[in-house]
């Protein structure tokens, strides 16, 4: 810690005293801990307040209304963000309608003083500067200023130093960016004197129970050793320091040893001000009641600790504002657990833009990929019946019973309140003269060729496609090999189930094989069960069995017939998948650790040689029965996950997701 240095004070042209303290950064040395509380005490108080308390106050609420500044509006962020009067009292010509935050306002007082200082919203620029509003009384006489920071790139990206860079201040509310940094036609409240530089940093640290269980853990409570529950640990730390500035108002950096400058004076008659830098900082507690509400991992809270003092405080900031506006909900809890499982994967994401990308998925779950898919000619409203199909009681309770046998079963569902359509597709076969199945010199009719597809669904949808490539590099040889896949009924059972009249709760295994090592030993291998079935289509539904494990991504496939526009007969396979957002981010490279990238495509890639080979399977089964058929243009659809990076990053809100 440094040694603190009192000054005398010395006269400039225009002396205007700025004590600035800044409250991002960490500097731990609790041996002077006390030095720096009693010498804050003696000089001022600093307080981090949210619009709701420091609406309350007279002084604020008078500051306010005085310098005309509206009383701020609630956005859907969460943030109150307040309008600034051109009309404002300044002696600078340069005024402008301006727009505040008041979501994080610092209140600092001392004797006879009280400032009030905000962040103004504005455009972001290359130099990270940005500007406050600081709103004061002083011995009775109301004034306001306009601070401007241009941070030092360090510092900027950073926070966990001392300040760095210019300070320039200006009386009234001014537009720094429009006026080339300055306060506009010498009226620049240029300064001389010192800066008091106070750090603070809030540090939170998970606290295991007695048996060693983290917060993030399940603990029913330690007996035996204390603690008896997991918690969170939380502290503020401080160090101060003073800097010296010069005539024109701009911080020379450094420790100033040669006098000069010192606490505010409040009877002094000179323009002072004491302030604090408010970019993208957090009130004293709000890290604590995001922990508190999310219970994030050890990785997790790293990552927030972190995020204080970097370039991703923002997103700190949206995610109180979320919190308070919610009140740590159950829903609010797994949306921000969701986004902390994705900056695992993509630090960079940013908070803000995965709220709004969240509201676009909740207002149209087809969002993601709607755009491509009508630009390529698919109606997606006839899979919207596949994306709110969930599994029946019939098959509920199958998988329950087969539970109670020791068998492990489980249901793997779209979950559409959490998940996005992330790919759709649909492989036609139109039938232009129908085949005759019984060779009673009759063409069959539509339901009759529908039932022989049911019949014979097994073995025209088992198939195999030489030369296949996998996405994945094979350590061992060449990534090409022989693959095949076989549909069979799970338990002798599902056969006469299968081939019943009411054949909901079948379940099919897909035994996936490949050639050669490595392919032979990760064929993935999968299973459906009958979730619906009609008198012309039949719907698949992905589930986790002993056999198969889980699949990369849930969904429901149908199959089925359609009379299609030309009036003629058409046999189809379709299919919805859906995914959560940190699903896709977690397979999108580089960012993921166990090739899941070219492990999806690869998935994808055999799901089109099914559905392809399906196709083929079909128009030559047609073809040796006595018809005609014509294999019909394939349309799958999959989301561009290096957009949904690029979505998560931007700096610009997200209203609507295009294909190109």
């Amino acid at each position: 810690m440094r040694k603190f240095i009192h000054y005398t004070k010395r006269a400039f042209a225009l002396l205007i005293t700025i004590t600035l303290i800044n409250c991002e950064k960490e500097v731990i040395d609790s041996s002077n801990e006390h030095v720096v509380e009693q010498e804050l005490k003696s000089n001022a108080i600093v307080e981090s307040l949210n619009f709701n308390q420091v609406n309350n106050e007279s002084t604020f609420s008078n500051l306010r209304m005085h310098f005309n500044i509206e009383e701020p509006r609630q956005n859907n962020k969460g943030e109150y963000i307040s309008m600034s009067k051109s009309n404002i009292a300044t002696s600078s010509a340069h005024t402008f309608d301006g727009l505040i935050d008041m979501s994080v306002v610092k209140k600092i007082t001392t004797v006879n003083y009280t400032s009030y200082t905000m962040r103004i919203i504005a455009s972001e620029n290359a130099s990270h500067s940005f500007s406050n509003l600081v709103i004061q009384e002083r011995n009775g006489v109301e004034e306001i200023y306009t601070v401007h920071y241009t941070p030092s790139q360090s510092w900027a990206t950073n926070k966990a130093q001392p300040y760095e860079g210019d300070i320039i201040m200006a009386s009234g509310f001014v537009d720094f960016d429009e006026n080339g940094g300055d306060g506009g036609d010498g009226e620049s409240s240029g300064g001389g004197g010192s800066i008091e530089v106070c750090v603070d940093l809030e540090v939170i640290t998970a606290i295991p129970c007695g048996c060693g269980h983290m917060p993030w853990n399940t603990c029913s409570g330690c007996y035996n050793n204390s603690p008896e529950y997991p918690s969170w640990s939380y502290e503020t730390r401080r160090e101060c320091h003073w800097e010296s500035v010069d005539g024109s108002g701009t911080s020379t950096g450094g420790t100033d040893t040669s006098g000069g400058g010192g606490p505010l004076d409040p009877d002094s008659e000179d323009g002072e001000v004491i302030t604090t830098p408010v970019s993208s900082v957090l009130p004293e507690g709000a890290l604590l009641s995001i922990v508190d509400c999310v219970s994030p991992t050890q990785i997790q809270l790293d990552w927030l600790n972190e995020a204080q003092y970097n370039e991703h405080s923002s997103s700190l900031v949206a995610m109180w504002n979320y919190t308070n506006q919610n009140v740590c909900s159950e829903e609010s809890k797994e949306l921000m657990s969701e986004y902390l499982e994705i900056v695992n994967e993509l630090s960079t994401a940013k908070f803000e833009r995965y709220l709004e990308l969240k509201e676009l998925i909740e207002i149209n779950p087809w969002v993601l990929i709607q755009d491509c898919a009508e630009q390529n000619g698919l109606d997606i409203s006839n899979c919207q019946q596949l994306y709110n199909h969930s599994l029946p009681l019939a098959c509920t309770n199958r998988i329950a019973a087969l539970n109670v046998l020791g068998d492990f079963f489980r249901d793997q569902p779209l979950q559409t309140g959490n998940a996005a359509v992330a790919n759709v597709d649909y492989y036609g076969v139109e039938i232009t003269e129908n085949p005759d199945f019984d060779s009673d010199g009759t063409p069959d009719t539509n339901a009759e060729v529908f039932n022989a597809y049911k019949s014979n669904f097994g073995a025209l949808a088992t198939g195999s496609k030489d030369n296949f490539e996998f996405s994945c590099d094979n350590p061992i040889g060449s990534n090409n090999t022989n693959v095949g896949w076989e549909f069979i009924p799970y338990y002798p059972s599902d056969i006469s189930l299968w081939n019943s009249t009411s054949p909901i709760g079948t379940i099919f295994k897909i035994d996936a094989w490949a050639e050669g090592l490595p392919f032979s030993l990760i064929a993935d291998d999968g299973a459906i069960m009958i979730s619906d079935f009609a008198s012309n289509y039949w719907i698949g539904s992905t589930i986790q069995t002993p056999f198969s494990d889980t699949q990369p991504f849930s969904g429901n496939r149908q199959w089925g017939f359609i009379t299609n526009l030309n009036g003629k007969l058409e046999l189809y396979a379709r299919a919805v998948d859906v995914a959560r957002i940190s699903s896709l981010i977690d397979h999108l490279p580089p960012y993921n650790n166990n090739n899941n990238e070219c492990q999806e495509d690869t998935y994808y890639n055999i799901g089109e040689a099914t559905w392809s080979n399906l196709q083929e399977q079909i128009k030559q089964w047609i073809i040796d029965n006595g018809g005609q058929a014509q294999v019909v243009p394939k349309t799958a659809i999959r989301f561009d996950k290096t957009k949904l990076k690029e979505l998560l990053e931007s700096s610009e809100t997200i209203d609507q997701i295009l294909c190109n």
